[in-house]
């Protein structure tokens, strides 16, 4: 499973250097730069243990490469904590990392809106604290993909309000003292983003 993340991670980050070295002519070629909180759902249970809804953040830069294709890289970071009863001591779980990928504007040609599909490769890190006294545990940065899709809507000339949906996932194995296990942290990211266009 590794194995195929790793190398599809590498063909996103392949395409998207492509397209920057790409020779193109776009007129009204923008910058612009988003923030993205979101609440993230976990699908499934981390080590046998539920979690609790969590939540996040994303900042990014964006390059209009095509009028219907954009790129953007930037920081995120996501948090969750276990479903413990009242008296229990709660494990936190903290993803931080970078991002890379590619926004592609759905050909709606009748609708003023944006409708956009996203797919972008991670570079993300776990932090895990827990127990009592608390301890943290801090993984290597490991590559994953993100897939999702969203709306533009346009507010003033330069702002957007950018709702979204993706699913992320991030994996590693543990083999310390404190942690033996393969943690693999997998969520559905539902964010009202905004985004400021440059001109």
């Amino acid at each position: 499973m590794n194995i195929l993340v790793n190398k599809s991670f590498k063909t996103v980050l392949i395409f998207l250097g492509l397209a920057l070295l790409l020779p193109h002519h776009v007129a009204g070629q923008q910058w612009s730069a988003s923030i993205r909180p979101a609440i993230n759902f976990p699908v499934e249970d981390v080590s046998q243990t539920e979690l609790r809804v969590g939540n996040g953040l994303e900042f990014t830069a964006q390059y209009q490469l095509m009028p219907h294709i954009q790129l953007f890289t930037g920081f995120s970071w996501h948090q969750f904590d276990t479903d413990e009863d009242f008296d229990a001591v709660n494990t936190d779980y903290a993803l931080r990392g970078f991002i890379l990928g590619s926004r592609i504007k759905l050909p709606l040609n009748k609708s003023k809106l944006g409708y956009f599909v996203v797919v972008a490769a991670t570079l993300h890190r776990i932090d895990i604290e827990g127990g009592m006294p608390r301890l943290t545990i801090r993984s290597s940065f490991q590559p994953d993909l993100t897939f999702g899709a969203g709306v533009e809507i346009p507010t003033f000339s330069q702002l957007k309000i950018v709702p979204e949906v993706r699913y992320a996932s991030f994996s590693e194995d543990f083999s310390n003292p404190q942690i033996d296990d393969t943690i693999a942290l997998r969520f559905v990211s539902l964010s009202v983003g905004i985004r400021y266009v440059f001109k």
